[in-house]
């Protein structure tokens, strides 16, 4: 029977306020938070010295595993948004201030000063449970798998927060068989290897743990006689995609604007008596282009959309590997209390049926 290593981490106030790189809110928190968890877990145990030869193979190992499955509390993100006042880190400055006797508590001298607003949002928890990140057990890769799980167990004992200092949290690290897994209750958010998901996620890599062991020891170092030196930013991470399992796949699409043949301005066409015209055109442009790289019979199916094997055959559906041609309305806003209306169409969307089609 198949085994899983399964870290449960339980949000105490039952919020999260981590956000993606853009400034959303992140939902699930990434396997990425998960890992520094531990990792400052297990700092925090080994009181400022390195770490034991047990825990840094057991963290080692656990980068070198695929993305997790995650399954997570269903959560809503508030629209309602706060800022808060908090420091830049530029006490260097306050401190030459000082240094050259200015005690003024204005200006450069004042830590006041230099600060910055920050805009703060929140994600709710209202489904049960914690948040479960399972990974599937390597065979052949240890000896004793279930040493290197053990020790993790005991690190996720040690876990005093998810991301945000203020996103208290409390773990709990054990080895689960399939059936147990099918059990924990919660959304469940697969890693798609090829392909867009909803939401991309930050995963720990080979090399995470000596990155993070060497930007803490810069962020140690940062103070020195010329002034702060902020460590580097988080770069040894991959990013993975994820959707839940009943979302559905996104599908690939590119989007083209049509010209005239010089160029110099937009194509409109009619949307009530031209847009089968447009799909046709474009059907047959992609078509004599589809031709210097493909056989004819994969441009009649995926192409024009015709599956029988030879011409004057009885029609049969392509399958889900096929181009789908989608001529776009322009909506055009005509300003004060009117109505938008439809107005010509100016370009034109290709997709495909199939989410792995490529």
């Amino acid at each position: 029977m198949s085994a899983h290593f399964c870290l449960a981490i339980g949000l105490l106030d039952r919020t999260f306020h981590g956000c993606l790189d853009r400034g959303d809110c992140e939902w699930p928190p990434s396997p990425a938070r998960a890992y520094q968890a531990l990792v400052a877990a297990a700092g925090g145990r080994a009181c400022g010295g390195p770490l034991p030869d047990a825990v840094r193979g057991a963290l080692e190992w656990l980068e070198r595993q695929p993305a997790p499955l995650i399954v997570a509390p269903e959560a809503s993100t508030t629209s309602i948004a706060y800022r808060a006042s908090v420091p830049n880190n530029a006490m260097d400055i306050v401190g030459r201030a000082w240094s050259r006797g200015n005690y003024t508590n204005t200006g450069d001298a004042s830590p006041a000063t230099h600060r910055t607003m920050k805009t703060i949002r929140r994600t709710y928890l209202f489904g049960e449970g914690a948040l479960y990140y399972v990974w599937p057990l390597p065979e052949l890769e240890l000896a004793n798998p279930q040493a290197a799980c053990a020790t993790l167990s005991e690190l996720a004992r040690s876990i005093l927060a998810l991301g945000w200092g203020v996103d208290l949290a409390v773990g709990h690290g054990e080895i689960l068989t399939a059936d147990q897994i099918e059990k924990l209750p919660g959304e469940r958010w697969l890693p798609i290897a090829n392909g867009a998901g909803f939401a991309d996620l930050r995963a720990p890599r080979a090399g995470t743990l000596a990155d993070l062991i060497a930007r803490h020891r810069r962020f140690l170092a940062r103070f020195g006689p010329d002034g702060l030196a902020p460590p580097p930013p988080f770069t040894a991470y991959r990013t993975v995609a994820y959707r839940r399992d009943f979302d559905p796949a996104p599908r690939p699409a590119v989007a083209f604007r049509l010209l005239d043949l010089d160029t110099s301005s937009m194509r409109p066409f009619d949307p009530a008596r031209h847009t089968i015209t447009v799909a046709h055109m474009t059907r047959r442009a992609v078509a004599l282009a589809a031709r210097y790289r493909w056989p004819e019979e994969e441009v009649a199916r995926i192409v024009m959309g015709h599956g029988e094997p030879r011409d004057g055959a009885e029609h049969q559906p392509p399958g889900n590997a096929r181009f789908s041609f989608l001529p776009l309305p322009t909506i055009e806003f005509r300003g004060g209390s009117q109505p938008s209306v439809v107005g010509s169409i100016r370009r034109v969307l290709l997709s495909s049926s199939a989410p792995d089609f490529r």
